[in-house]
Order: structure tokens, then sequence, then C-alpha cells
């Protein structure tokens, strides 16, 4: 994967100081064999990443600060945060809390990271037995020794002790205008229905002088279509599963809610409803788009740039 950035916008200045998920299947109802396959895909993508995820979280943390002293000013210790799409584990919202920013962290899921029975109850109540046992299995073989691992290597004393983690709506937030100096979201866009309504919330709790920070993953790229088995295609492909299987045959069909966005449709729609002052985007897969493929894939109206753009990120300031 390599990154690559492009300008600002037209009509916003650019600073050199450097959710609503459906939680439903996809298409058609998916046979119980492809879910037994996805059962252990899915199993072997958390033990991989147990720990293995540990230093890129870590990483992607410290990269949120330099953004927000550069484009912000303001130290993260005294900042307000929004940490929209935290996941169940809060990652980025545990940190925060740890550097001593008010963060809040909202996801259309429930929290997971304190699994006691009341959460179970929840969590069985709002996504169902299937969602609610993956949740509990994933808790108890693999999140406490990713977070303990996170936790120690920090370096600073971190927990979930009293952070704030709330179910929310991305398209209706219930926070006040002006509100947080740093929005940020990974990988959370592409699970959207909404994207325009969600970006305009973004704009409206932002503090004039705020800052976004949102990374979308494209469903068009290699791993877009959410198959574990694609995960990380440079590196690791797979045998038993072909490329851009989610644009073509679809065989694996993704087992969550994913909106189909295009590059050009996410960047019309920040520019929107936000002033994108930095884009860039990581790239991915060029060795599998055989010509047949892109042949195929062109016929149904994906571009090259579409295939092989693996993630975007925006940075963007209040739109006024």
């Amino acid at each position: 994967m390599r990154a690559v950035s492009r300008p600002g916008r037209a009509g916003c200045v650019r600073h050199w100081k450097g959710y609503h998920v459906k939680a439903v299947m996809a298409g058609q109802p998916i046979p119980l064999h492809q879910k037994a396959k996805s059962w252990i895909e899915t199993y072997k993508h958390h033990r991989r990443a147990a720990t293995g995820h540990v230093g890129n979280d870590i990483s992607y943390h410290l990269e949120l600060i330099g953004h927000l002293n550069r484009y912000v000013g303001v130290n993260v210790s005294s900042a307000r945060i929004l940490d929209l799409g935290c996941g169940q584990k809060a990652v980025q919202t545990a940190l925060f809390h740890a550097d001593g920013a008010t963060v809040s962290g909202i996801d259309a899921e429930i929290a997971t990271f304190s699994f006691g029975p009341r959460t179970f109850l929840r969590a069985l109540a709002s996504h169902g037995p299937e969602r609610a046992f993956k949740s509990l299995a994933r808790h108890i073989l693999f999140d406490g020794a990713y977070t303990r691992d996170l936790f120690e290597k920090y370096g600073k004393p971190a927990s979930y002790d009293g952070i704030d983690v709330r179910v929310m709506d991305a398209t209706a937030m219930a926070f006040d205008d002006a509100t947080f100096d740093l929005v940020s979201s990974k990988a959370v866009l592409e699970h959207i229905n909404d994207v325009p309504a969600a970006l305009r919330e973004v704009n409206r709790v932002l503090k004039p002088g705020g800052i976004a920070i949102i990374n979308a993953h494209l469903f068009s790229s290699l791993s877009g279509g959410h198959c574990l088995a694609w995960a990380d295609p440079d590196r690791s492909p797979p045998q038993n599963v072909a490329p851009w299987d989610h644009l073509r045959e679809n065989r694996h069909p993704p087992g969550v809610y994913l909106n189909r966005m295009k590059l050009p449709e996410y960047r019309a729609a920040f520019d929107a409803a936000l002033c994108v002052v930095d884009e860039a985007v990581v790239l991915e897969g060029e060795r599998h788009l055989l010509k047949d493929i892109e042949i195929e894939l062109a016929a149904k109206g994906y571009t090259r740039e579409d295939l092989l753009t693996r993630e975007v990120r925006f940075i963007a300031r209040k739109r006024q």
C-alpha cells in the first residue's frame, strides 16, 4: 500500500503547519456454509490482530494529535474531541481520555470493552443473537490481550474507567452546535447510509477553527468488500477468493451494510458539507488488477482509480 496526497479544494485555505450503521446482510441471505467460512476467517483475523494492530493504532493516534496541534493549535489535554464510530473497543476514545482530553465516543453498536451480563443482554436485544455471541467470543478470546498490550505500550496511564461512550446516530447527533475541536473517524463512513447527512452533522458540531479528520474505506477497492481473506492484499493474498469478488460474482458477500459510494461521490459530499484542506489516498492491489479484470469491471462503470484506491482521508474545516 502507498499513500498519495492531493491539494485542498478551491475556495478553501490549505494550512501547511505540515452514523447510522445498518447491521444487515448485503444482498441475499447468506447460506450457512458461507457463514461458517466467514466465522473461521473472522477468528483467524482477530487472532492475527489481537496484538498485531496495537502499533498501528498508537501511530494513528499520534498522527491525530499532530494534526490537532497543526491545524487547531490546541493541546490535546485541553481539547474537546468526538470519536465518531468509536467501535466496540473504543480504542481512540480511551487513548484520548488517557491524554486528558474531554472526549466522547459514539457508535451505532453497544461498546463491549466491559462485557458483563447487562452489556450482553443489551447487545442481544439490539443486534440479535449471532452478533451478540460473536462479540462475546471476541471479547473473551482476543480483546483483553489487545487492550492490555495497547495500554502498556501507550506510555500513559490508560483505562476505560470514566470514558464517555454512547450509542448514537451519526446523522442526528445529540450534541450542541460548535462543541468539538476535533472530530475523528476511521473506516466508518462506508457503513453509513446517508453520508451527506452525517457530514452536515460533523460540520454543525465542529467549533469554528476546529478540524475533522475522516478516513473512508472504499467499497470498490480490492479489500473494500470486507472479505477478511483480502484484508491485506499486498502482503497475504488468498488463493481461494477471486480478486474483486464483491464486484464480480460476489460469492463471498459482506456481512455488514456497505453504502458502495465511490471516491468522486465522497469528494462531492465533503465539498458540500465542509471545507476540505487536505486529502490523501492509500493505494493497493495493482499487481492483482489483470487486464481482463480491469476490462470486465470497466464495463460495470469502475475506473482504475476506483479499483486501486483503498482508502481516502479528508482533513476538513467547518464551513461557515
